[in-house]
């Protein structure tokens, strides 16, 4: 009405004003959906027996985290509730239960996690002074193993890790690292033989099929190199050093077109779309047109592309 009477203005604020309601209305689904959402989490946690008290403590991290001060914020316009609501309705649903106590398999794993980061990031010394708080014995040697391993000394490294293997014997994740160590120290025959034996325990696990076709490309076993980590890659597609030994197996066994789409995939993955883009030509041309390969290569020029 106010356009046909020729008030532009008065046209321009009632569309805005429609556009704000409808914006509004919006936003308050999308936040009872998160508010739903923070309910079903907490108890899902609590039928798994996990404590839900680590959501609360989440809840206080994200609490630092507002764009704006608390008073400045217009909470109609926001996809999620404020955090401190959402804070105090799972303070409220906490409040309720009965916690469930530490579960000491996940605590087991969650120090085994730890030790192992800190043996790679921290000074070797420090790993080495500190054996005694690793939580359990196999982790105080996973991570005495990484730290002479660190220092090259092979000889104390593979001591300390069958020592820990000799605890946990069914552990294919033990076995990975003393693959590790052993393929580091250019031990290539040996990495194979242990590479293998860690997958034949866990035979769907990314991070060991990568760990045995890296150490047969070493031996310059190619096609059995490319058969473990086109598994890999199956199992795991973001792993841009398996993609970049994938390239290497598929240029050694002579299939370059295929080389070159894992390689713009790697490029693509770590954001340097120019160079992927390069490389997904080279597999356009290269590659039968149509294919599943051929595809990927289409996708990555697409992406890159969309990113010039």
């Amino acid at each position: 009405a106010a356009a046909a009477g020729a008030n532009s203005q008065a046209a321009a604020a009632a569309a805005i004003g429609s556009q704000s309601s409808a914006m509004r209305l919006f936003m308050s689904h999308t936040r009872a959906e998160e508010s739903a959402a923070d309910i079903s989490s907490v108890r899902f946690m609590m039928r798994a027996g996990v404590d839900p008290r680590g959501a609360l403590e989440v809840q206080k991290l994200f609490r630092g985290q507002e764009a704006l001060s608390v008073g400045r914020q217009d909470p109609y316009m926001r996809t999620h509730p404020m955090t401190r609501d959402r804070q105090r309705a799972l303070e409220a649903l906490v409040a309720g239960q009965k916690s469930p106590g530490r579960d000491a398999t996940a605590q087991y794993w969650f120090k085994r996690a730890q030790g192992k980061l800190t043996a790679f990031k921290r000074a070797p010394s420090w790993t080495l002074r500190r054996l005694k708080d690793s939580g359990s014995q196999d982790i105080a040697h996973m991570r005495e193993a990484v730290a002479w391993h660190r220092q090259s000394n092979l000889k104390k490294s593979l001591s300390a890790i069958d020592r820990a293997i000799a605890l946990r014997p069914g552990d294919p994740y033990l076995l990975e690292l003393k693959g590790q160590i052993l393929l580091e120290s250019r031990q290539f025959g040996a990495a194979v033989q242990v590479y293998q034996a860690a997958a034949n325990r866990a035979p769907r696990e990314p991070l060991i099929l990568g760990g045995l076709g890296r150490s047969l490309l070493a031996t310059g076993n190619h096609r059995q190199a490319l058969k473990a980590l086109e598994a890999a890659r199956g199992r795991d597609f973001t792993d841009a050093r398996v993609l970049r030994d994938l390239a290497v197996a598929y240029a050694k066994t002579g299939q370059p077109g295929m080389a070159s789409v894992v390689t713009a995939e790697r490029y693509a993955l770590q954001g340097r779309l120019k160079d992927a883009r390069l490389h997904a030509e080279r597999a356009v041309a290269t590659l039968p047109r149509g294919s599943a390969p051929w595809q990927r290569a289409q996708d990555v020029l697409s992406a890159a592309k969309q990113a010039k």
